[in-house]
């Protein structure tokens, strides 16, 4: 694909439309709307509570919505960012029994992109989540893609195409298999570890939710351990580096649930 020429600035407004474009595409798709909640009493979308209901389709999310901007002065890639402003301190909210999903607004194009909001955060207060330009190009043809990294994935669509995107983010809250190449970890028994991943979007560590199953590889992308292990608990850890910058890391309490075979290379790439 031809690069493409630089785009104009993007285009903004009220901080509630990115949502209101959301939830009236989805009426017009036929979902019913049975809760919009937002969590802060003091104002502010950023998250709000979302309840979707299709026939026997039920969804319950943790919405944050933005717009989406081009990349800020000094860059030189023509690639699009939502800056992740919440009026809230702290990591990206979760709740027990929702998705928790971020979700842009490009007003040029009335095009919509998706992410796993559970998987961002992590991310500082005012951090920004990328889309590469030519994943938009695309969705403006297709109205509806799915891309990004394995564990850092994105899900673009249009309002015409906004069922696709409720079910991805319903598929994203579903019991996981992954393979993790952990910062440390430890065998307490044979039945119960503590694993300790890094917050990275090339591993699963974000991702991974209570309930979830791991297995352990080494770097060399070789099972550490033969265990497959669920994960019961999870806490996040944050420390400092060498340099005494911070970094985020998930130390999850994990019990053995089963026994891994031996895998073929093309499962381990599936799973990593």
């Amino acid at each position: 694909m031809p690069a493409s020429p630089r785009s104009p600035p993007s285009d903004t407004g009220k901080p509630g439309v990115p949502l209101a474009r959301l939830l009236a595409a989805a009426e017009t798709a036929g979902y019913a709307v049975e809760l919009k909640q937002a969590v802060s009493a003091h104002g502010g979308v950023n998250p709000t509570r979302v309840d979707l209901r299709h026939g026997p389709r039920f969804v319950r999310l943790l919405v944050y919505s933005w717009y989406i901007t081009l990349e800020g002065k000094g860059r030189q890639k023509d690639d699009f960012r939502i800056q992740t402003t919440r009026v809230h301190d702290g990591p990206l909210m979760s709740e027990r029994g929702r998705v928790s999903v971020g979700v842009g607004l490009r007003l040029e194009d009335d095009l919509f992109i998706a992410f796993d909001a559970w998987a961002k955060r992590f991310s500082g207060k005012s951090t920004s989540v990328h889309t590469k330009r030519a994943f938009i190009d695309e969705l403006r043809t297709s109205g509806y893609e799915v891309g990004g990294m394995r564990h850092d994935p994105r899900c673009g669509f249009d309002a015409s195409h906004v069922d696709g995107f409720v079910r991805w983010a319903h598929e994203m809250g579903a019991t996981k298999v992954a393979g993790l190449v952990p910062a440390r970890w430890e065998k307490i028994d044979d039945d119960n570890a503590t694993v300790i991943g890094s917050v990275n979007a090339r591993y699963a560590t974000g991702r991974l939710r209570t309930g979830d199953r791991l297995i352990i590889f080494a770097k060399n992308k070789t099972p550490a351990d033969p265990g497959l292990w669920q994960i019961r608990e999870l806490h996040p850890i944050e420390e400092r580096t060498a340099n005494d910058r911070p970094r985020w890391l998930v130390e999850f309490a994990c019990r053995r649930v089963g026994k891994v075979d031996d895998l073929a290379a093309g499962t381990i790439d599936s799973l990593l």
